[in-house]
This record gives C-alpha cells, structure tokens and sequence, in this order.
C-alpha cells in the first residue's frame, strides 16, 4: 500500500458524509494557513459562526498544548478547528468529548489498540496518532470555543524520524491493514463529534465514563513533570479535567493538578 501524500480533501464529499444536527453547517477547506485554530477565530462574528469547520492541508503554526508546535506536512495529516458558542459548555468537558470522539471513530478502523492518554492526546498501538487543543474567548459577552484536532493520517516512518519521534508517534497509515480516505475519516469525525459534543452539554458524567475506558494511564506506572521536578508512581484514578491521583513510588498518596504537571514517558531525559 503506498503512504505518500493522498488525494486533496473533498469538501463536496465531507459535506455528503455528514449526519450532523450542528456540527459542519459552514465548512471550509484551506490549502495553506498559519492555524486553523487563528482562523476560525476571525469568524466569529459571522452568521454561519456557531459549528463552523475550518479544514488545512498545512498549517506554517500549527499548535499543542502547552505551546509546543504541531509538526505537519502537506496532505498527510488532518487538521481542522471547529468553533462553538459556549451555553452549557466548558473548555474540559470539550476536550474530553473531542477524544473519546476521535478514540471511537479510530476503533472503527483497522488498526490496533486505541487510547486515550490524559490530558489529550489519542495513542494507536501505544504511539501518538493525535493532540487536541481547546481555546476559550469572550467576545461580545458571548463565550465562544474553538476545538483544534490535528491527526496523522500518511506520514511515512522518516518522518518521525527527523523531529525524533520515531518511538512517540506515528501514523494511520504506519497503523492500519488498509488505505485511509481522508475525506471520509472526516466527515465521520465531524459525525462522532456532533454527537459527544451534544451530549457534553447535557450528560457529562456519559463522557467521563466513556473516556475512561479509553484511557490508558489508570493503574499504571506514570512518570510527571511538574514545576521541574520528577515524580514517579501508580495513578490510581484521573478526573480528566482536574489531574492525577497518584500513589507516589516513595511518598504519599498525592494529586497532580493538570495546570502545573505533564506526564512524560519513563525513557525521555530530563
């Protein structure tokens, strides 16, 4: 199967795969901007504004959390924001909903072992496959949200070779037992989005449980960084929008909270 750069997004073909009661009502597909979070907030006075998509083949400023630069090449990844007027939301609930969405409509392809690592990242076969960023204005007096998900799709391995990722991410393609059509994972996503989104507003507790299941980090060995000091223990449990409860290897039982620490693999070098 060949991993090179696949077939232009279709917003046609998107727009014909949606089944969504909000999500995508506006669409739009870039070929090049600086982030398609920076985009869609210049939107926001418009009249489609509220479950508007903004969809770039390459962003030049692509963002994580924490300020770290989202790394992409052109035709390979799938980056889109969408922007959401903020009754009876929350930036947290948002990102949860956003990666137990992602988490199912990936498990619905073949490939293996789909995670979700607190706070936001989605793991396939243990490797990052996609981050996830939510920011949060008031403008106007209206709370408005933008959900950014960057996902990739045919990155081969030199890729993550040359940023040093070769052990921490990967792609779908790397991942699956067949071809990925980008336009069509992304109408499912908006599908599944629409959907947790929908019920983040009225049933939260549904989402926390269901992104639990997914996550990875629950009983397991974690490594923390927080204020620049490393802690090391078993997490007990994870409110995903508060932190970690973590029985420390040689210490009391502590809470992370998720401002102040990061969890980092056990092999990364201070």
């Amino acid at each position: 199967m060949s991993m090179n750069r696949s077939e232009p997004l279709n917003p046609e073909r998107i727009r014909q795969g949606l089944q969504t009661a909000h999500i995508g009502r506006c669409l739009l597909v870039f070929e090049e901007v600086s982030s398609t979070n920076d985009i869609i907030w210049d939107s926001v006075g418009s009249p489609d504004a509220d479950g508007l998509c903004v969809f770039a083949e390459k962003q030049t400023a692509g963002r994580g959390r924490r300020g770290r630069i989202w790394h992409g090449t052109a035709g390979q990844s799938l980056l889109f924001s969408i922007l959401l007027k903020g009754e009876h939301l929350s930036a947290d609930l948002l990102v949860l909903a956003s990666a137990v969405a992602v988490a199912q409509t990936l498990s619905a392809l073949s490939v293996s072992s789909v995670q979700i690592k607190w706070p936001n990242d989605i793991l396939v076969a243990g490797k990052k496959v996609c981050g996830i960023l939510c920011e949060s204005k008031t403008i106007h007096s209206q709370g408005w949200f933008v959900v950014g998900i960057g996902i990739n799709v045919c990155q081969e391995r030199p890729f993550f070779e040359q940023y040093n990722l070769a052990d921490s991410a990967t792609s779908l393609a790397l991942e699956a037992d067949e071809p990925i059509d980008r336009s069509c994972l992304a109408a499912s996503l908006l599908n599944a989005l629409d959907h947790w989104f929908s019920i983040s507003r009225y049933a939260p507790q549904q989402v926390i449980e269901v992104w639990k299941r997914y996550n990875r980090q629950i009983g397991s060995q974690i490594r923390i960084l927080e204020n620049q000091r490393e802690f090391c223990g078993t997490c007990l449990d994870i409110d995903p929008a508060k932190g970690l409860l973590v029985q420390l290897h040689h210490g009391p039982v502590r809470f992370f909270h998720a401002a102040n620490c990061t969890v980092i693999p056990f092999e990364t070098a201070l």
